[in-house]
């Protein structure tokens, strides 16, 4: 699974993504999602996870993900002001100079390199359990996107190992993004449903996490959540995609879907990504989905 997105509503600021025009406001979706994670919290019992602060009961809660990082007058939340300072906060813009990336639009771009990548080379479908298995595919473990002056490394993970382990290769400075646990749906993919029960779909899913936990070099740290409403073409889906797509459909749609997609995201700050060795731990547990991974990052600059 994976995180949402959609233009922002003026008139109202807070919460996870943008509402212009579709169907839930973020204020509604942020509700929506609460009021579910609390009742699953309630109906399914917890996982043990990797505990790196045995001293930490809330460890794994996965609400303070979608705390909004502003309030109504657009100002920082304590949330945002304490939880962030090795992450980047949901709306925070990577690039001041261009105003154009932040969590919420390079997930979009993150999807764009995923459902292109062919399911024979893609991390998601390739699982590796073992130093040994990744430690010479740093390279290949990680994606750089580049537009203009914007750098962001994009790495991705396989579900239900225990765990995935994962070396990557940092040369440039540039944030590190992260999908914790995310989901995407088209029609391609469901050709039962309409849009709206799509974007349902993915509401459903992305509140039936039961536990959410990352970690950098052993220290807790959070992300935030995305939730995309308005639907996203990509293109040049190859045949053999990581979503097992049918080839039919690829045909009928000319190789291409229109997904929306939901889930938690890390995006890495690059001050962090200090030269030499560091360690990322995610967790993710849910009511159909687990993602156990060792992120190593290997920075070489």
């Amino acid at each position: 699974m994976v995180a949402v997105k959609a233009k922002r509503n003026k008139k109202s600021k807070r919460g996870m993504g943008h509402s212009l025009g579709d169907f839930m406001t973020e204020e509604q979706i942020q509700a929506e999602l609460e009021t579910k994670i609390r009742r699953n919290l309630k109906k399914f019992p917890g996982k043990k996870i990797l505990t790196r602060t045995s001293e930490d009961k809330d460890e794994g809660d996965p609400l303070p993900w979608i705390e909004p990082d502003e309030d109504r007058t657009h100002q920082l939340t304590h949330h945002a002001k304490t939880e962030h300072e090795l992450t980047y906060r949901h709306m925070e813009l990577v690039d001041k100079k261009t105003g154009k990336y932040n969590c919420n639009t390079l997930t979009d771009k993150w999807f764009e390199w995923f459902l292109k990548t062919p399911a024979s080379i893609s991390a998601f479908t390739n699982p590796s359990q073992s130093y040994q298995d990744t430690s010479l595919l740093g390279g290949r473990n990680a994606f750089l996107f580049r537009d203009k002056n914007t750098l962001v490394y994009f790495v991705a993970a396989s579900p239900f190992q225990n765990p995935d382990v994962r070396t990557i290769t940092v040369t440039e400075k540039a944030p590190l993004l992260v999908p914790v646990y995310n989901m995407s749906a088209s029609p391609e993919d469901h050709p039962s449903l309409s849009a709206d029960e799509l974007k349902s779909l993915i509401i459903e899913d992305v509140s039936g996490i039961i536990q959410l936990a990352a970690w950098f070099d052993r220290n807790p740290i959070q992300g935030c959540c995305v939730v995309r409403q308005r639907r996203l073409e990509i293109t040049d889906i190859p045949k053999d995609n990581v979503v097992g797509i049918p080839e039919d459909r690829l045909f009928r749609s000319n190789n291409s879907v229109q997904t929306y997609h939901g889930g938690y995201w890390l995006l890495i700050r690059e001050d962090i990504l200090t030269p030499g060795d560091h360690l990322l731990e995610v967790s993710a547990y849910s009511r159909n989905y687990e993602m156990d991974s060792k992120l190593i990052i290997n920075v070489l600059r």
